[in-house]
């Protein structure tokens, strides 16, 4: 696993939880999500959250853990993690699913997904869940990149009823042992779109 040690950080960017009575919004969250989605929707990617309703928001940030990062108060990126329950052909048991993740893209920071992305491993390791894992459009090679550099792997492919693309499943075994073997992954990799998961 990669160092978690947030380097190139900005002290006027905190990243922290988001709390219960927090002065930034479901709204602010909301807004930032749309935001961000805006480049991937003029490229032809629809992703559900960028219109979703408030209320589908606070059902997806209440089972898990928010993350926010704020720049001088400003709200800039955003990212949640929850335990899910999978049994896929890669494992089976309870993972750390991060999900919501958003950069303002008017952010002049770097980094800010990478500190986000790092806090949600550091709540998984806190809850003692040995596997993370995350996914995004195929074509989003900005999230892709920011996967790799924190030391996910392709590991899937999937399909949202809700969207109008195949997402990348990646994964993160804080555990080593319990990964794959780069021989198996590429085995299964190599059928892609053959055996997509729906999902809802």
């Amino acid at each position: 696993m990669k160092s978690l040690n947030g380097g190139g950080r900005h002290p006027e960017v905190e990243v922290r939880k988001l709390l219960s009575d927090d002065v930034i919004s479901l709204d602010d969250i909301q807004k930032l999500i749309s935001k961000a989605h805006s480049d991937n929707i003029k490229n032809g990617l629809f992703y559900a959250t960028a219109s979703q309703t408030i209320e589908k928001l606070r059902q997806k940030i209440g089972d898990g853990v928010c993350f926010i990062a704020e720049e001088n108060g400003k709200l800039i990126g955003t990212a949640t993690v929850c335990s899910k329950k999978i049994n896929y052909w890669y494992y089976s048991g309870t993972v750390s699913l991060i999900k919501l993740v958003a950069v303002d893209p008017d952010s002049k920071h770097s980094k800010i997904g990478t500190r986000l992305i790092e806090a949600c491993i550091r709540q998984a390791v806190e809850n003692e869940v040995q596997v993370v894992v995350t996914d995004s459009a195929e074509e989003n090679i900005i999230f892709k990149k920011l996967a790799k550099r924190c030391g996910f792997k392709v590991i899937d492919y999937c399909k949202y009823k809700a969207n109008n693309f195949i997402s990348t499943v990646y994964a993160l075994f804080i555990d080593r042992k319990l990964s794959p073997s780069d021989v198996e992954i590429e085995k299964h990799l190599a059928w892609k779109h053959k055996h997509i998961i729906e999902k809802e």
